[in-house]
């Protein structure tokens, strides 16, 4: 299995932890059903997971699914399989394609810097970046970056289920971030001087 973070190189690895913490708390068989619905029984593994999905789209539920909790619809748009949409790696790429998907209509609709970002989690949560309704959703992920000591995977670490999550992940503050070249984290998080809102002054946090 690839390096978990190396599924989504598009993306700050601190966004990407954040996202996955908000949608999943780090568990790659997660399903999520639309509205205020939830699982009577959850998935101790993936072929439980398939097999509760199996059971959802038979009585036409919509759900999403994975650590960054793919939409059925968005499953379906990209012709994966529910093996696929449930691999980790899988799961984070094709999150990751959705996010800078919103972020690029962000950009064209006049957001720039971290308003663009703003909108983009807001897009990913409701389908809408200018949803008000998805607000607390894209500011908790922010907050976790820019306010908070937060939870970063390690470079080469690969995450299975949660449990491999708490054993492969570090600590790091706020004011840490990595060079805007080096898109993953190293061994050592890299510092930079001057003010942490930088890292979202030109959406570099999509690593573009």
């Amino acid at each position: 299995m690839p390096a978990l973070l190396d599924c989504a190189p598009l993306l700050d690895p601190r966004l990407t932890t954040s996202l996955m913490q908000q949608e999943s708390t780090f568990n790659p068989n997660a399903i999520g059903l639309d509205g205020k619905e939830y699982l009577f029984k959850k998935p101790k593994n993936r072929t439980e997971a398939i097999s509760i999905t199996k059971e959802l789209l038979a009585k036409g539920k919509k759900f999403s699914v994975g650590l960054s909790q793919v939409h059925i619809e968005n499953v379906k748009r990209f012709g994966l399989t529910l093996e696929q949409a449930f691999d980790p790696c899988t799961n984070i790429f094709y999150g990751q394609k959705i996010l800078v998907s919103f972020h690029n209509q962000a950009l064209k609709a006049g957001f720039k810097g971290r308003d663009a970002v703003y909108a983009a989690l807001r897009g990913y949560n409701s389908g809408k970046i200018t949803s008000t309704i998805s607000n607390s959703y894209a500011a908790s992920i922010l907050s976790r970056i820019e306010n908070t000591e937060g939870t970063i995977v390690k470079r080469g670490a690969e995450v299975q289920n949660s449990e491999d999550f708490k054993k492969t992940s570090q600590f790091v503050k706020a004011e840490d971030y990595q060079d805007r070249n080096d898109i993953f984290y190293t061994e050592a998080v890299k510092e930079r001087e001057g003010d942490k809102k930088h890292v979202f002054s030109n959406g570099d946090i999509f690593g573009d």
